[in-house]
This record gives structure tokens, C-alpha cells and sequence, in this order.
């Protein structure tokens, strides 16, 4: 399992080096969305130092999607929320990233998804 911010600094090197490689292949490929799932771990700051290298640098022309898991139980979906809200602020709200909102079988009340109105959606998915 990939864990860019695992309090062990093997694992947190070795999952970096894991998605450098992905995504420079992806890259290689010349595949313009790279869809990324959201990381389970409380923290993300080293997961968006990662993907902030590519988005900072001119020459990427990739677009990254990060899959949000929609839940109903508004204690995760604001976790959720505040994970990926961390993540744009540390890439400087790059335009080379969006979302693609995976709703699980419940859905949340609408108050909660109107967060996601000024949000970049690339594509919705049903469980």
C-alpha cells in the first residue's frame, strides 16, 4: 500500500518514489488525466508536496483527479472534505487538478454537497 505520509520515513520515501514512477510513466504514455484516490491517512501533506512537484512545473501538461468517496455520515464526509480542501491549498489551487465524486450507496444531505459547487467535477461515479 502507498502511504506518502506514514509516520515511518521507509515507507513515506518509498510510497513517494512509488508515484513519482506512476505518474512519470503515465506521462510517458502521454495520458492527459491521472486519476489518484484520495488518501486514507489523516495527514496529506507530503501526498500533495508529491503531486505539487507536477503540478508547479510548466511542462506537465497532465491533469490530475483526485476520486472523493461522497459518504453520508457528515463526520467523514467533512474529513474528507477538509483532506481535500488541504490538498488544493498546498498545490496553490492548481488548475491541473479536479475531482471526480464517487458516491457511495447512502447519500449526504444537500448542504453538504454544495460544497463541491465551485469545485472543478471532472466526472461523477456511483457504487
Amino acid at each position: 500500500m502507498v502511504n506518502c505520509d506514514s509516520p515511518y520515513q521507509h515507507i513515506r520515501e518509498r510510497s513517494e518514489a512509488v508515484i513519482n514512477e506512476e505518474i512519470n510513466y503515465c506521462m510517458h504514455l502521454s495520458i492527459s488525466n491521472i486519476v489518484l484516490q484520495l488518501p486514507l491517512t489523516p495527514s496529506v501533506d507530503n501526498f500533495a508536496k508529491v503531486l505539487n512537484n507536477f503540478c508547479s512545473n510548466v511542462i506537465v501538461s497532465s491533469k490530475f483527479i483526485l476520486q472523493i468517496p461522497i459518504v453520508a455520515n457528515e463526520a467523514d464526509f467533512l474529513e474528507i472534505w477538509e483532506k481535500y480542501l488541504r490538498i488544493k491549498r498546498l498545490t496553490k489551487h492548481s488548475v491541473k487538478i479536479s475531482c471526480i465524486l464517487d458516491f457511495q450507496p447512502d447519500m449526504p444531505e444537500e448542504h453538504l454537497l454544495e460544497r463541491f459547487l465551485g469545485e472543478s467535477v471532472y466526472a461523477i461515479a456511483f457504487d
